[in-house]
């Protein structure tokens, strides 16, 4: 999407935890919420300049979206805001949060801070892949057999 008369700068710090790049579904996200970001930035903040930066610690990413507008009030913000409510959606689905900050004259910030992945917070969102494994599922683990029995079907003799 091109921003006549703005500069978009994008940067991106992959932090202690790159593996959080390979996450389909966070990248997606990120992706999404950074287009609304900067074309809210571009559409109504009046500045020329907008830069994207986003970092990761080693429990969560954000992604910040500031610009060098006229700045709004953002307690004036209402239910006709479809852009932020897309943004605020997408990133409550993965348990994210959302700030807005901005003060008359000074540019606004768009914060998304997601959370990464961890067996503790959040299930794995399954996403197809183009190249499905060849190699079938496999059980982690076998439940003992009650009466003793060996389940293994390697032979003994």
């Amino acid at each position: 999407m091109e921003h006549p008369g703005k500069t978009v700068a994008t940067t991106v710090l992959p932090g202690h935890r790159p593996e959080w790049t390979q996450d389909r579904t966070l990248r997606l996200a990120l992706f999404r919420v950074a287009q609304e970001a900067v074309r809210n930035a571009a559409e109504h903040s009046g500045g020329d300049r907008i830069d994207a930066t986003v970092t990761a610690t080693e429990t969560y990413v954000e992604l910040a979206v500031t610009d060098n507008g006229t700045g709004f009030d953002p307690t004036m913000l209402n239910g006709h805001h479809h852009g932020l409510a897309a943004i605020r959606t997408r990133c409550e689905a993965l348990n994210g949060s959302v700030s807005v900050t901005s003060t008359g004259g000074s540019g606004a910030i768009v914060r998304a801070r997601i959370p990464l992945r961890t067996t503790r917070n959040r299930h794995r969102v399954a996403v197809p892949s183009a190249h499905p494994s060849p190699v079938p599922a496999i059980p982690r683990h076998r439940k003992p057999d009650p009466y003793g029995n060996s389940t293994s079907t390697k032979s003994l003799v």
